[in-house]
């Protein structure tokens, strides 16, 4: 589906809004990034996912889909909503892992404060580690400052991004059963 058609779907305010969302923080990133203002960082992103969650919650209210009640997270809301229309949450990871880098951005001065596993050492981040390919997450050791580059940035606005077109692209049709001449074939 095109960007286009995406804001075609009865929430495009929502849409709408969490693309020039992505859009101001891509402009705000050579002014804010070198300048560290880790709280400016974190207060980006934290709205970054405040629109998503607005996103997710119109969507499913238009579709009719029941999102678990007193869901305040977005990669809840997102796992529900995916489940109901039979995709995977593959990017959950991911966005939990941007959540808890975005609460230490705004509330721990950037630096890595919350272990990935119970008594660990070290924290995953939202965005890829620098000069690695792939999409691996970047690890931290507790405690070492953790403000993205401005490249880690322009991948964490992708990121959304994709997760906006994916929430409001309607989930394809399921194939169904033709039954004639006592054969079962699958036509999409």
């Amino acid at each position: 589906m095109t960007e286009a058609r995406a804001g075609r779907t009865r929430s495009p305010s929502a849409y709408a809004a969490l693309r020039r969302g992505t859009a101001f923080v891509r402009a705000g990133i050579g002014r804010d990034a070198r300048r560290g203002s880790v709280k400016v960082v974190g207060n980006m992103l934290a709205e970054l996912d405040r629109l998503l969650y607005v996103l997710i919650t119109e969507t499913a209210s238009d579709r009719g889909v029941v999102l678990p009640p007193r869901s305040r997270h977005t990669v809840v809301r997102l796992a529900a909503l995916c489940a109901e229309h039979g995709r995977t949450g593959a990017d959950a990871e991911r966005l939990r892992a941007l959540f808890w880098s975005t609460l230490c951005l705004r509330r721990h001065d950037g630096r890595a404060h919350r272990p990935d596993r119970g008594r660990g050492d070290r924290m995953t981040v939202g965005w890829p580690a620098s000069g690695v390919d792939g999409n691996a997450l970047a690890l931290f050791p507790l405690l070492s400052p953790i403000m993205p580059s401005p490249d880690q940035l322009v991948d964490v606005c992708a990121f959304y991004d994709r997760l906006a077109l994916h929430v409001v692209t309607p989930r394809p049709t399921a194939p169904r059963a033709y039954v004639g001449h006592g054969l079962e074939l699958s036509r999409a």
